[in-house]
């Protein structure tokens, strides 16, 4: 019964759309791809399976050893820094969220100078949620249109000049089952542990039964092309 909680509350189907969304962009190249932030290889394993090698980049030192002694491909910031490899498709999972606005736009421009033209820049992140501040390194939410308003060709309403122009090619938006949120119970245990468990497994089985109507959109991927 615990696995199956476990499962239910927390089936990834990101990943599944991130591997196919990745697949579908490195058709058009030579399939370099470089996995920025690729933290302990959730994509890296995801396109390995598919027999598809990616280059990740981490700047934790000992999540680089740990990925190379599981035979993966991994560089630190440093090392790719000092790289002048170009890339069909870079991607981006759960990493510009831990930006402030100035310094992401610097971010995304300075990796956008090693995706050849008409790659793909490929973005997964979450939106505003209740939980969205669960994580200490979370910053502010950007949603598409965020980024589409300082990397659009032709946009002249934002401060921002950034060196390189993209634009929206495809776009999915994550939903998944509500959550319970802000209680005690959700935290420790106390005697509301369990009941709120088994309610956001309620939950759960409902977001999947409804083909997920009963929830909400809380992150998305897209597709920007370098223009």
């Amino acid at each position: 019964m615990r696995r199956f909680y476990f499962w239910i509350v927390g089936y990834d189907r990101e990943k599944d759309r991130l591997v196919e969304l990745v697949l579908r962009a490195a058709e058009k190249g030579e399939r370099r791809i470089a996995d920025i932030g690729c933290g302990h290889g959730r994509l890296l394993r995801a396109l390995a399976a598919r027999g598809v090698a990616a280059t990740g980049v981490e700047e934790n030192e000992a999540i680089v050893a740990a990925n190379r002694a599981a035979g993966l491909t991994c560089l630190t910031t440093a090392e790719f820094a000092r790289s002048d490899a170009s890339f069909d498709v870079i991607v981006m999972s759960h990493l510009i969220e831990h930006f402030a606005p100035e310094a992401l736009v610097e971010f995304i421009d300075r990796h956008l100078d090693r995706l050849r033209p008409g790659g793909a820049l490929i973005l997964a992140s979450p939106l505003a949620s209740p939980y969205f501040h669960d994580d200490l390194d979370h910053v502010r939410p950007y949603p598409p249109a965020s980024i589409q308003m300082v990397f659009s060709p032709g946009v002249p309403q934002t401060r921002h000049r950034p060196r390189n122009r993209m634009l929206l090619r495809d776009v999915w938006f994550r939903r998944a089952h509500f959550r319970p949120v802000s209680f005690k119970g959700m935290r420790m245990r106390t005697w509301t542990t369990l009941p709120l468990a088994a309610l956001e497994c309620a939950s759960a089985l409902a977001f999947h039964a409804s083909f997920q109507l009963f929830g909400r959109t809380d992150g998305w991927v897209g597709v920007f092309e370098k223009s």
